[in-house]
């Protein structure tokens, strides 16, 4: 069973997080760190090797970051890579987790330190920094739910028609967890049905092309449940799109939002978009400043092997849906399924 964070520990990164920092950072000029993303055409994962490097350069380490091309043997050489260039801390965000054991055995043999982000492996590493998939997924049904409760008020069982836009379901267990619960979410209403699913989506192209397959067969259908906003920002475009449409009775919901999504989310108010809801990872920049903070702590040793920290998760919508999340309660109940 994985550790909890000792409370001390908590409370030295509580005030690490919401105070600046007086520190000397000097132990951390010149640390290396890699960053392995499944791919870096992806706004969010894009977004986040830019926070990262910004946040962790401001301390004097050296960021690298690399294109995975969701490919797993591309990211473990990369991954090979990184050991080998004496990088002491890499970011590990595979897109098949068992699959990275091996790779990450070697790494923590030779010193490396190991934070995974997204997900929670059942073998040991430094430190996890996670979303609540569940969570994330389950905000998105709900907020489908609510903007089907205005936009289709007498609504019948089976009448609100669903796609479900997915990813690595069967090589990462987050990512399930948060398609699951998105579909799960929706169809425990009787309202909703789902009539179309594209699995193994990982950026924007290859979610418009599933969203142009959709439409192809099913031209009435209302609620598009995508994994990521690269993923809905592909779906919204094919939408948009189709001007035979009314977009008044189509909206999409995701799992996280970029800057460029939240601008299409506030563009759904108007109908000039029919992305209508995602879920965002706390306010401003802390998130990325958090994901910092790890690094630094698992590079400094003041965090413990296995800790697990946990990502904000609000929403950025237009349709009234306001979350009641708690990340620091989440936490404190936290047992890991995996170790």
């Amino acid at each position: 069973m994985k550790k909890f964070l000792s409370v001390l520990t908590v409370l030295v990164l509580i005030f690490t997080f919401a105070a600046p920092s007086t520190a000397d950072n000097s132990i951390y000029e010149g640390v290396m760190v890699g960053y392995c993303p499944p791919t870096l055409t992806d706004p969010w994962l894009a977004l986040i090797a830019s926070k990262l490097r910004e946040y962790t350069e401001a301390v004097g380490m050296t960021f690298l970051a690399t294109e995975g091309n969701a490919n797993i043997q591309t990211q473990i050489q990369q991954f090979e890579n990184f050991i080998a260039m004496g990088c002491d801390i890499i970011i590990a965000q595979p897109v098949n987790l068992a699959a990275y054991q091996r790779v990450i055995e070697e790494a923590r043999s030779r010193g490396v330190k190991v934070v995974f982000w997204a997900d929670d492996p059942a073998f040991d590493v430094e430190a996890c920094y996670l979303s609540v998939n569940s969570i994330q997924g389950a905000m998105a049904g709900e907020m489908a739910k609510k903007w089907a409760d205005e936009t289709f008020p007498d609504a019948g069982p089976g009448s609100i028609k669903v796609a479900w836009l997915t990813t690595q379901m069967d090589s990462r267990p987050t990512a399930r967890e948060r398609c699951e619960a998105m579909i799960n979410t929706v169809l425990a209403d009787e309202r909703f049905v789902q009539v179309f699913r594209k699995d193994n989506l990982n950026d924007t192209p290859s979610a418009l092309n599933a969203m142009n397959e959709c439409l192809a067969l099913h031209k009435d259908v209302n609620v598009i449940l995508a994994f990521a906003d690269a993923m809905a920002m592909g779906a919204n475009s094919a939408v948009m799109a189709d001007k035979s449409l009314d977009y008044s009775k189509i909206a999409i919901f995701a799992g996280d939002a970029t800057d460029e999504g939240k601008a299409l989310i506030d563009q759904s108010a108007a109908n000039e978009s029919v992305f209508r809801g995602s879920v965002i990872s706390g306010e401003g920049d802390s998130y990325f400043i958090k994901g910092a903070e790890i690094l630094k702590g698992v590079y400094d040793g003041s965090i413990e092997l296995n800790s697990v920290f946990f990502a904000d998760h609000d929403t950025h919508n237009t349709v009234g849906y306001v979350s009641t999340f708690d990340a620091a309660e989440y936490a404190r109940n936290y047992v890991s399924p995996y170790k």
